[in-house]
């Protein structure tokens, strides 16, 4: 819900965002995005390699990319990662 309100912010210029992408970007991600990462889990890292570095992180996974028009936004549901510390005896 988060991520749907900080495009209509954005969308009434109170929210700055990393990047906007132009229309060559935002065709290829709208055209690809469903067909690469629909239905299943994903890494951040695995969105960020198809499409770019993301407009804006809402809660450390919901990637949302914004075009330049703000015709409307896409947003990539990530599954968190966390890095686990070594344990002695192997135990998690």
């Amino acid at each position: 819900m988060a991520a749907v309100f900080a495009e209509q912010f954005h969308r009434l210029g109170h929210l700055p965002v990393e990047r906007l992408l132009d229309a060559a970007e935002w065709d290829s991600l709208i055209d690809n995005v469903r067909e690469r990462f629909d239905g299943r889990d994903v890494r951040r890292s695995e969105v960020e390699a198809a499409f770019g570095s993301v407009s804006l992180v809402v809660a450390k996974r919901v990637l949302c990319y914004a075009p330049t028009d703000t015709s409307g936004w896409v947003f990539v549901d990530c599954f968190a990662e966390h890095a686990h510390p070594l344990c002695p005896g192997g135990e998690d």
